[in-house]
């Protein structure tokens, strides 16, 4: 599955790259403002992909230790009322 999702998200990375660059080259070569501000966005989405890469290569790791929770660690469950948030156990 991991595989897949990387496989995608390259597809995906590419070919935003390839569109940010037409637009850029279009914006460019024909002193289009919205053109070139298209460009950006494209740039944006392509980075989006480099975000995705780097989650999916940080989800591979073993998970770290349970959290250490403090004996006076107090949780809290509902939602604020007149008479406030109800206290809960963990």
């Amino acid at each position: 599955m991991q595989s897949e999702s990387r496989k995608t998200v390259l597809a995906a990375l590419a070919a935003n790259l390839a569109i940010a660059i037409a637009k850029a080259a279009a914006g460019l070569l024909g002193h289009s403002a919205a053109m070139l501000a298209e460009a950006a966005h494209s740039v944006a989405d392509t980075m989006n992909q480099v975000f995705l890469l780097v989650s999916l290569s940080l989800g591979d790791r073993e998970p770290d230790e349970a959290p250490r929770r403090s004996p006076s660690a107090c949780c809290w469950s509902g939602s604020p009322t007149r008479s406030g948030a109800t206290p809960s156990t963990c």
